[in-house]
């Protein structure tokens, strides 16, 4: 069972908010959720002793389209809609960001948190600057077989139904008619999802970019393109 009520939220990763994947597991045979999610950043799994999870899985999107997702969520959402006059143009914003990341070059994660949060006072946005691989705590010089070791499956978005499928198998222990392409009546269609949109009208995969904004993006998300990379050759 997945769903809202299971998912255990994110976007928290400055907060002093404790997390215990202990509780979770605990929980489960009451609550019903056996399958859980969060978007926080890893690091607040790291010191968390007792029982763990069976299974760990993650879901990563081609970094170009991860920052121009988050741009045109500050900039069309309805969540963002009080903070909208913070957002300047694209490029202006991604110049920002690319001078602040010189600026920061050597920071440790205290700092890259710091950087983050006076970012996010002056754009009321998200940080662009490898959010993936710093969220998840991947380091710069990762390999695919500590992907592999680290997690049971590194799903890719553009492949979602393949990708879900895979988790379902791990937690499921079976290939469930919706993941079985060989099944009738509409089986191999893919795990049943609801898309949420938050009011974009444009989305990160189909908006074109300058040439410059290309390049600046390209030099925010070095680690992220290369985890990507990384994750399509285990996919």
């Amino acid at each position: 069972k997945t769903g809202f009520k299971c998912a255990h939220g994110g976007g928290r990763c400055m907060a002093d908010r404790t997390l215990d994947w202990s509780q979770w597991v605990a929980a489960g045979t009451q609550d019903g959720c056996y399958l859980h999610m969060s978007e926080d950043c890893w690091y607040k799994w790291d010191a968390v002793a007792g029982l763990r999870p069976e299974h760990v899985f993650t879901m990563l999107r081609p970094a170009h389209h991860h920052v121009l997702s988050q741009y045109l969520h500050c900039t069309e959402s309805d969540d963002h809609q009080s903070r909208r006059k913070f957002m300047p143009p694209l490029e202006e914003w991604l110049r920002a960001w690319t001078d602040e990341k010189q600026r920061a070059s050597g920071a440790d994660a205290a700092g890259r948190r710091e950087l983050a949060a006076r970012m996010n006072k002056r754009f009321k946005c998200f940080d662009p600057w490898d959010q993936a691989s710093t969220r998840l705590r991947i380091p710069g010089d990762v390999t695919a077989a500590d992907l592999h070791r680290r997690f049971d499956v590194v799903g890719l978005l553009p492949e979602f139904s393949a990708s879900t499928c895979l988790m379902a198998v791990y937690v499921l222990r079976r290939v469930p008619p919706a993941c079985d392409c060989g099944a009738g009546g509409g089986g191999g269609a893919g795990v049943a999802s609801v898309v949420v949109d938050h009011g974009v009208q444009r989305h990160g995969d189909s908006v074109n970019i300058t040439a410059k904004e290309r390049e600046l993006i390209d030099g925010l998300t070095e680690v992220d393109a290369r985890v990507y990379g990384l994750a399509e050759d285990l996919f």
